[in-house]
């Protein structure tokens, strides 16, 4: 059986970079490639006094099938038409997301922190979330490269 790599998709990059990086190492290693992008469905806006809101919803009548078209788009757009990686658009929280992704993975590709995260000082920074808790080895595409 091959090797596993899986890349954690950032819906607001693409993650482009750490998705050739991994399909490069993958060639290198003759291992598998796995987007995994989390998802969550859009907030309504707020409407001022507890009244519905005058604009009808934006979301998509499908949004499972709404992030899988991103992913499959965001894949396609690094990789080019036609590549083998498997994809995976899953609902709920990016931290558990990937977590249950990597339980069988050799390697955690992440892209690099966007400045803005590290700029507010987030808590929730991602990468040193995973970093401890994955049980294989992460690369983070440093902010040069992305």
């Amino acid at each position: 059986m091959s090797e596993l790599i899986v890349v954690a998709i950032d819906p607001a990059t693409g993650s482009r970079e750490a998705l050739r990086w991994a399909a490069a190492e993958a060639r290198l290693r003759k291992a598998r490639v796995h987007a995994v992008m989390a998802w969550r469905p859009a907030r309504p806006p707020a409407a001022p006094g507890a009244r519905p809101p005058l604009a009808p919803s934006l979301s998509p009548a499908d949004p499972q099938a709404d992030a899988d078209a991103r992913l499959a788009r965001m894949v396609d757009d690094a990789l080019g038409a036609g590549n083998d990686a498997t994809r995976a658009a899953v609902h709920g929280s990016t931290l558990q997301v990937v977590l249950a992704a990597v339980e069988h993975a050799d390697l955690l590709v992440l892209d690099p922190p966007r400045p803005s995260d590290l700029s507010r000082a987030k808590a929730s920074l991602l990468a040193p979330q995973l970093v401890f808790r994955v049980p294989c080895p992460v690369v983070v595409i440093p902010p040069k490269a992305a």
